[in-house]
């Protein structure tokens, strides 16, 4: 009876020990494009949570509310970085090796007429090609390359998630949105590529059995500065949405990823779309 005795409150001592390492962890993520509207919310939604926030951007220090959330928030750390930079992406994956981030969120993009890809240089018969491969390097090929570069720290965290902010306009079985003119050739097919690459692994942190989920979302008709007079002349009032109110429903997306909807395609309301 003493050893049975003995033998529990070792257990006991053991689960008492496991639930107060499981308490004092503190998740991380590592948000791309933490300088721009959208990415600026994540890093903010999540700091706010009590989340450590590596907060990446190619301009950090234009964005007066991003130096002024880190200023006031010693979990918040900002990283000059530039994901077209595969010299970069390696260096900041060096630098933070063994550092587990639970959610890799990449929330950056080169969007529709979004400077410098404009609507006329994306006219048939008319491409920039320079700016072709800048869209498909910027909203894919990227994309793809941080989530290899940090690989391991996903897997050795808790909540193991790798996001991509996408877009409707790369969803090939897409539903009719109204929209006077959404999508174009650089859009349409970067981001087709991105949920291609995402799925891709997907399927591949599946047959490992990494426990790593995958999600890609689209934002939605958000009214940034940078596109707000594209956004209010492609889609009627009563369809566009707030910064807060987008990033506020992709974040109940993510908590809800798991391995059973891995790999799936979400629009910012929570409406699963055709990838």
């Amino acid at each position: 009876m003493q050893k049975l005795l003995i033998a529990i409150s070792l257990f006991l001592l053991t689960l008492q020990s496991s639930f107060a390492e499981e308490s004092d962890y503190t998740p991380t993520a590592l948000i791309v494009g933490s300088d721009r509207e959208v990415g600026f919310e994540f890093t903010r939604t999540y700091a706010n949570r009590g989340w450590n926030v590596i907060a990446t951007g190619v301009a950090p220090e234009q964005n007066t509310d991003l130096m002024d959330l880190a200023s006031a928030n010693t979990r918040v750390t900002i990283e000059t970085f530039n994901a077209n930079d595969f010299d970069a992406v390696d260096a900041l994956a060096k630098k933070y090796r063994g550092t587990p981030v639970d959610l890799l969120l990449y929330a950056t993009r080169l969007n529709v007429a979004e400077p410098p890809s404009n609507m006329e240089i994306q006219k048939f018969g008319q491409f920039d090609y320079d700016i072709f491969y800048l869209s498909l390097t910027t909203n894919a090929v990227a994309a793809i390359k941080v989530a290899e570069a940090f690989n391991d720290n996903v897997i050795t965290s808790q909540h193991k998630k790798v996001v991509q902010l996408s877009s409707m306009n790369g969803s090939i079985g897409k539903p009719k949105i109204r929209c006077q003119r959404c999508g174009n050739f650089f859009t349409e097919s970067s981001f087709a590529a991105a949920n291609a690459l995402m799925r891709r692994l997907f399927k591949l942190h599946r047959s490992r059995e990494t426990g790593v989920v995958v999600g890609m979302i689209a934002p939605g008709p958000v009214s940034i500065k940078d596109i707000a007079p594209l956004v209010a002349d492609n889609f009627p009032a009563d369809s566009l949405v707030s910064v807060e109110d987008s990033v506020a429903g992709m974040v109940k997306i993510i908590d809800g990823l798991n391995e059973e909807n891995s790999g799936s395609f979400y629009n910012y309301n929570g409406q699963e779309l055709p990838w």
